[in-house]
């Protein structure tokens, strides 16, 4: 890392000489677990190159000092501007996520972050754009292979966007590996995409992400229609079927996934849902 803590002393920051585990790399930011003889610290360290869809850095300031008050997330420690730079309190996850107990912890948690008042000016999700700014990614090879997927996509927003009526803020990559367990708690981590839009987009990327079956998956279903009784199925189905093919998409743009496998796997992700689409 190449920034010392040992520099943000005047940010409550303990003057001591820390060591740097990386915990992850990519193009935007890199996490670390920051360590001294007596303190333990997550660190997020953000290029300044800026997605069209992540939430800028001034915004995840304000949305992460807003959050962490109400403990959604872990305590936060230090934001530096200049260097763009989180600093967040390390929570050891004790907990595996696995079981409908600690599905519902999760769940619980991001249901908070829904009902929230939040000051932040969050931008509200525009799928259309969603599929021109990744289809604009794509080498120009793959745009051919991939044209039934993106067609497929662009109906399915245009199905969401009319059936769209309530906008909450939402993780906007919600799944168990951006959220960690301690102590019955559930803490949220890496909100860089966080966004006002239905709320069933963060159960639809749950479900995807950690690829859950039934029978939790029935359960988590019934757990969400607790919250929200007068919703149509349908509208999950589709939410479910769009965040595939947009995480797919995702991949192949960043090299981790071959494009021909993916519209066999997305019947295959239909079957397994029993999707309508």
């Amino acid at each position: 890392m190449d920034h010392q803590l040992n520099q943000y002393s005047g940010y409550a920051i303990p003057n001591e000489k820390y060591s740097y585990q990386l915990l992850s790399s990519s193009f935007r930011a890199c996490s670390y677990k920051a360590k001294s003889e007596k303190n333990i610290f997550f660190v997020k360290q953000f290029s300044k190159k800026e997605e069209m869809f992540c939430l800028p850095f001034k915004l995840q300031k304000l949305l992460l000092t807003e959050l962490s008050h109400h403990e959604l997330t872990p305590k936060l420690i230090m934001i530096d501007a200049e260097n763009r730079i989180i600093v967040q309190e390390w929570i050891e996850s004790v907990a595996e996520i696995k079981g409908m107990k600690e599905y519902t912890l999760l769940l619980e948690k991001v249901s908070h972050l829904h009902r929230m008042p939040i000051k932040t000016k969050l931008k509200n999700i525009n799928l259309l754009n969603i599929v021109v700014h990744y289809v604009s990614q794509l080498k120009s090879s793959d745009k051919d292979v991939l044209m039934s997927i993106i067609d497929e996509m662009n109906l399915i927003a245009r199905q969401l966007i009319e059936k769209t009526t309530t906008l909450v803020p939402v993780h906007g990559d919600f799944s168990s590996i951006n959220s960690v367990l301690k102590n019955e708690r559930c803490y949220l981590l890496d909100l860089e995409y966080a966004s006002y839009a239905p709320p069933e987009v963060d159960f639809a990327n749950l479900i995807v992400e950690d690829q859950i079956q039934d029978p939790l998956f029935s359960l988590m279903k019934n757990y969400f229609f607790t919250l929200h009784p007068d919703y149509d199925f349908k509208n999950l189905e589709l939410w479910l079927a769009f965040i595939f093919l947009r995480n797919n998409l995702w991949r192949v743009i960043h090299d981790q996934k071959n494009v021909e496998s993916i519209e066999s796997e997305y019947n295959d992700f239909k079957s397994n849902y029993n999707l309508a689409i």
